[in-house]
């Protein structure tokens, strides 16, 4: 081993060599198009993307298979998640590049020193407040367990207003923080009265008669906004053309997506366990494909939600937050 390590050692001092003669002995000075070569030719052979298998992912999953997992060249590849603490945790080590994530996760993150950028949304609408089908009002849920998908969601926000309006406060209803997957089963179960969350969860409980739709989230807060593409700043910054090309490649995804839908859910069923038939009914329950860019007031707005709820301090404001030089203009 040592040997081999010498020989290395050797050949190496021996490239060294030649490249220093080599230098030495040109005389060409760099050219002003020479200077204007990047230093950063750091573009990415593989960018690993996070996602849940939620409607608000549907984007990147139908991104993916329309280009053939490659974006501008470069490889996509998708990593599939079942619970939000999996995925943050994930994005926040570095071990992916970027996640379809709930916003509220990623601006906790940055507030604690993290550098992440949102750099587009992915939907709009579409999340179901689903409910044992004994109960027919928010204020039945008194005394309940009721499961939120993680206690920094919008998701919380969506229950704790409910709550609010319903005469009901937070401790009136013991809640639980669950994964996705596992909300429907455990509605079935009687394990809990009902939850909030991202589709096709709530569909699918539906569809299999364990409870109905108590609300959509677009009843409590319209036009509303839960996930995007987060990207750690790392990959912003060294690689800027390709965090481009997926950006449009995901605006471009979700045009196809409200144009075919059920095109679109065969995709999607494709990465999951779920068929093309649960992602359809989810399509169709108010979800939106459509105008990824928010406003700061938007994300102000969301912003305010959580500091009122003491979930954050406030401290990053929001376009430090949203890095809006990925944007693409989807208007016709």
């Amino acid at each position: 081993m040592t040997s081999r390590i010498a020989l290395r050692a050797i050949a190496l001092a021996a490239l060294l060599a030649v490249a220093f003669v080599v230098a030495g002995c040109s005389t060409a000075t760099p050219t002003a198009d020479d200077n204007d070569i990047p230093a950063a030719t750091d573009r990415r052979e593989v960018i690993r993307i996070g996602y849940l298998p939620i409607t608000h992912s549907a984007p990147l999953l139908v991104a993916d298979a329309d280009n053939g997992g490659v974006i501008d060249g470069v490889a996509l590849e998708l990593v599939p998640f079942a619970s939000w603490p999996e995925l943050t945790e994930a994005l926040n080590s570095g071990s992916i590049d970027g996640a379809v994530t709930m916003l509220e996760i990623a601006l906790a993150a940055v507030e604690k020193g993290l550098d992440q950028r949102l750099v587009t949304l992915t939907h709009r609408n579409g999340d179901a407040f689903v409910v044992r089908n004994d109960i027919g009002s928010v204020a039945e849920l008194a005394g309940e367990r009721f499961a939120i998908p993680h206690r920094l969601s919008g998701h919380n926000i969506l229950f704790l207003r409910a709550l609010a309006d319903a005469g009901l406060s937070a401790d009136e209803v013991e809640w639980i923080e669950m994964p996705p997957p596992d909300m429907p089963a455990a509605l079935g179960r009687g394990e809990i009265a009902g939850y909030i969350v991202a589709e096709p969860f709530g569909a699918r409980a539906v569809a299999e008669g364990f409870g109905y739709d108590l609300y959509r989230s677009e009843d409590l807060w319209p036009d509303w906004l839960c996930c995007g593409l987060v990207v750690t700043g790392s990959f912003a910054d060294e690689d800027p053309e390709t965090v481009s090309a997926l950006v449009a490649a995901l605006t471009e995804a979700g045009e196809r997506i409200d144009a075919d839908r059920e095109a679109a859910a065969e995709t999607a069923a494709t990465y999951t366990q779920y068929g093309p038939e649960l992602w359809l009914a989810s399509f169709e329950l108010g979800i939106e494909y459509r105008d990824f860019t928010p406003t700061l007031a938007e994300l102000d707005e969301l912003r305010e939600a959580l500091i009122d709820l003491d979930l954050i301090e406030g401290s990053v404001p929001a376009d430090v937050f949203y890095d809006d030089s990925f944007a693409v203009d989807a208007t016709p």
